[in-house]
């Protein structure tokens, strides 16, 4: 049985689950006005889930996803979502035109679905080969930002020098069951900022920021010649972290320390 926490699955739990057993796709239940028919589509849902799938794909391809109005898909995955809550995976069917895809798995986010069936709009002229016209957009919460920090001040003989800090996180797990995690940084900056009104006084990264960063602990030395030419003063590093995927950034910022 799986957990009740299963809305929280991680992208590699899910490809588990995709490749562990059996994907159904329940067709979708209409009424005599071609509706929606949530009772039957219900009892649809609970006879399947003994049989042992592994995800149920709502509003998918054989699921009458092209015959639903936005209203109704909200209600199918509603449906699907609470009836199967803790028990199987919901797989939610998404396309159309970029902003309706958006919309339809933004709805299916909202209601709980574990992840999103998605797929490319293709055209052919005369008998040439498909051609790739326009991908189907998918909406996803805002990612993470990357840990970082805290940052810890380095010293030599009696001096601040450098920073020192740990960044992203790697987390071994079972090969089968978990899989390995890895929270990578898409780009670092680091900097040496005014400790009182925060403006940046020496960049200390590559411009743009360091790119691509494996977990680790990493740490920074300021060139003599740079802690020299520094006005007497409070001063701080500032490191400021990106996922992959975007989203806010991590920031944080080292105690003050005397120039």
């Amino acid at each position: 049985m799986w957990r009740d926490t299963i809305r929280g699955m991680t992208p590699i739990e899910l490809k588990q689950v995709l490749g562990s057993g059996l994907l159904s796709f329940p067709l979708t239940d209409f009424d005599a006005q071609l509706r929606f028919a949530p009772k039957p589509y219900a009892r649809r849902l609970e006879w399947l889930m003994p049989y042992g799938a592994s995800a149920l794909f709502a509003a998918g391809g054989t699921g009458e996803f092209f015959s639903l109005e936005p209203a109704e898909y909200a209600e199918v995955m509603k449906v699907a979502v609470d009836t199967c809550r803790g028990a199987v995976p919901i797989i939610a069917g998404a396309g159309g035109g970029t902003s309706l895809a958006i919309r339809y798995a933004r709805e299916a986010e909202r209601a709980g679905a574990q992840g999103l069936a998605s797929g490319r709009l293709v055209a052919r002229v005369g008998g040439a080969d498909p051609v790739l016209t326009h991908p189907f957009a998918i909406a996803t919460t805002a990612p993470r930002p990357p840990p970082l920090g805290p940052l810890r001040l380095e010293r030599r003989a009696g001096r601040i020098d450098g920073v020192r800090f740990p960044l992203g996180a790697f987390e071994r797990g079972d090969p089968v069951t978990t899989g390995t995690r890895v929270q990578l940084t898409e780009r670092l900056a680091l900097t040496l900022v005014d400790a009182e009104r925060d403006r940046v006084v020496q960049r200390l990264s590559p411009p743009g920021g360091a790119r691509e960063l494996l977990p680790a602990e990493y740490a920074y030395t300021l060139p003599a010649g740079a802690l020299r030419a520094l006005d007497p003063g409070r001063y701080a590093f500032r490191a400021v972290a990106r996922s992959p995927r975007g989203g806010e950034p991590a920031v944080v910022r080292s105690e003050p320390f005397t120039r």
